[in-house]
């Protein structure tokens, strides 16, 4: 009886001595379909089954073993970076991980010091808007300067200006911090201490839409931070909104009368000190 089926032939070698037809990076050897015109039961039906060559028997272990080396030199370079981050603060989520690493402003002398990184919780956890409120308000703001993010630090100025403590006087450790603002905008304007954005635009928008508790308030102190933007910042390269003046006929008022309604609404000694900051 013929033989169905030839023997399996010896795995064939390369000049480097290695294997070819059953290594683990290939796939098993494959056979061509059987010619139908030859009779099923003839010796030439037998050897019509040819091997085809391995799809990926081209691949090499040694491109491989560079792409592992390729991969494993990228993860080194990207955990060098911050190393000691990595170690001693291994519950930092990635983001902020990169914030840190990226701190290069100086601190401003206007907001208290921080030591160590913050994050959204540090004003969520606060249930009431009081004093530990306003004084961890300061700290995020000095945690995004610090950082090169001085849009991100007059934003968490404005939270910090949310504290609901009518009757307190102004804190001598943490005044409202005016001069915090001035000092940044002044650093920030060239463009050399990260984004800045126009805040004279951003006061506009804020003092126009505010709404929510003690809105009316918060929205003369928006005004009086709108004036001093456009004290401290080029108008060329920080204009006012002029198509919201146009479309609501919005009324700016008058650095005085922002001043002096400050000075009525806001915390007792608060109109002395955001006067001063024009003066200064």
């Amino acid at each position: 009886t013929a033989r169905l089926h030839p023997p399996a032939p010896a795995p064939a070698r390369d000049p480097r001595g290695e294997r070819c037809g059953g290594d683990l990076l290939t796939k098993p050897t494959q056979f061509q379909a059987p010619d139908p015109e030859i009779p099923a039961n003839s010796e030439s039906r037998a050897k019509s089954f040819r091997p085809i060559a391995p799809l990926y028997s081209s691949i090499s272990v040694r491109s491989d073993s560079r792409l592992g080396v390729i991969l494993m030199v990228s993860v080194f370079i990207t955990c060098a970076r911050w190393p000691w981050v990595a170690i001693f603060k291994p519950n930092i989520h990635p983001i902020t991980r990169m914030n840190f690493e990226r701190r290069r402003n100086p601190p401003c002398p206007w907001l208290p010091a921080v030591g160590r990184t913050h994050d959204f919780s540090v004003t969520r956890r606060h249930g009431v808007k009081g004093a530990e409120y306003y004084a961890d308000a300061l700290r995020y703001a000095q945690f995004h300067w610090t950082s090169g993010k001085p849009a991100q630090a007059i934003l968490q100025l404005n939270k910090a200006w949310m504290a609901d403590w009518e009757e307190a006087d102004v804190s001598p450790k943490y005044p409202p911090p005016y001069a915090a603002l001035r000092w940044m905008m002044e650093s920030a304007s060239a463009g050399n201490c990260g984004y800045l954005g126009n805040p004279v635009r951003h006061f506009q928008h804020l003092a126009s839409r505010l709404t929510g508790p003690r809105a009316e308030v918060r929205s003369w102190r928006a005004w009086v931070c709108f004036h001093l933007a456009e004290l401290v910042l080029d108008r060329t390269g920080f204009p006012r909104d002029a198509v919201q003046m146009a479309r609501e006929g919005l009324w700016i008022p008058s650095r005085e009368r922002a001043l002096e309604e400050v000075a009525r609404r806001g915390w007792r000694g608060e109109g002395e000190v955001a006067r001063g900051v024009f003066v200064a």
